[in-house]
């Protein structure tokens, strides 16, 4: 992925540049790595049932390899969001592209790395206030002429 070296020591006296580590990523299509991963428990609401959300970080990069941000998405565990569980699974390689079920190896989640389209929309709050958001649909590992086995990037 990205050049960006995270053990990197910080000096005493010197200044760094921080990345904003949700940010309003551009429209497009990139690479991904997730970086990390936390499970949280959601009570049952008018809208949804008890359910286990997947909140995951993706480091994002442009198809040239360049870095193009960080961003955070999640995964609602029950069945009405079984599609985005899928393209998910797909893109990391953890079920074949054709496949009718599919599956996460959670234990090698984090470090995965895939294909995601990401677009902007706009989000209305509960206070009736909107901003904008990242969305993002999960896709297929690109085909290649020769394949290696491993992720081209």
């Amino acid at each position: 992925m990205s050049q960006y070296d995270e053990y990197a020591a910080i000096p005493m006296d010197g200044e760094i540049e921080v990345e904003n580590e949700n940010q309003i990523i551009p429209e497009g299509e990139y690479l991904f790595r997730i970086v990390s991963m936390k499970r949280e428990q959601v009570e049952k609401t008018e809208k949804m049932p008890n359910h286990t959300n997947i909140r995951f970080q993706l480091k994002l990069e442009h198809p040239d390899g360049t870095y193009a941000g960080n961003a955070f998405d999640n995964i609602r565990m029950y069945m009405k969001w079984a599609w985005k569980f899928s393209d998910l699974a797909k893109s990391i390689g953890h079920t074949p592209p054709d496949s009718r079920s599919c599956r996460i190896a959670w234990d090698k989640f984090v470090g995965a790395e895939g294909r995601v389209k990401v677009t902007i929309r706009d989000w209305k709050k509960s206070d009736g206030t909107s901003e904008k958001q990242n969305a993002f649909k999960y896709l297929p590992p690109a085909p290649h002429e020769e394949s290696s086995g491993d992720i081209p990037f």
